[in-house]
């Protein structure tokens, strides 16, 4: 007993210099950082996030990946493509997993012409009046 007293005191000084490993255990998974950027592919089980380098992550939703909006429970069938997200993930058997999905506010976009403001669509095109393509603009 009194041989694993004395080891308390040691440890505790190691998790005093190492903040990383005393917030390790915080909910997040060890090591890993969330995967911040916008949902660019969603089929099955598995999810597709950009991030703002260009960069493509692959990561595995399971049966425990929880879904937030805000502070509110979401679905996986409020992920879509263009959404803003960040992701907790972990290593787990099918490689990276997600544990927690949280998804931002969805910006309505509407794509109007710059020399006809009075074109809007849904998408990208054409302006039916002049040609020119259509510029995405927030509503």
């Amino acid at each position: 007993m009194r041989r694993k007293l004395s080891v308390l005191p040691a440890l505790f000084f190691v998790l005093s210099l190492t903040p990383g490993l005393a917030a390790a255990h915080d909910g997040h998974a060890h090591g890993m950082e969330p995967i911040l950027g916008t949902v660019a592919h969603i089929e099955g089980d598995r999810l597709d996030v950009a991030d703002p380098d260009g960069k493509t992550v692959s990561v595995t939703l399971t049966s425990a990946t929880t879904y937030f909006r805000g502070t509110t429970e979401a679905k996986k069938a409020d992920l879509k493509a263009g959404l803003r997200v960040a992701v907790e993930t972990a290593h787990g058997k099918s490689g990276l997993e997600a544990k927690v999905v949280r998804i931002g506010a969805s910006e309505e976009v509407v794509w109007t012409c710059p020399m006809h403001p009075e074109v809007k669509s849904a998408g990208p095109g054409k302006c039916p009046k002049c040609g020119m393509f259509l510029e995405k603009k927030k509503a």
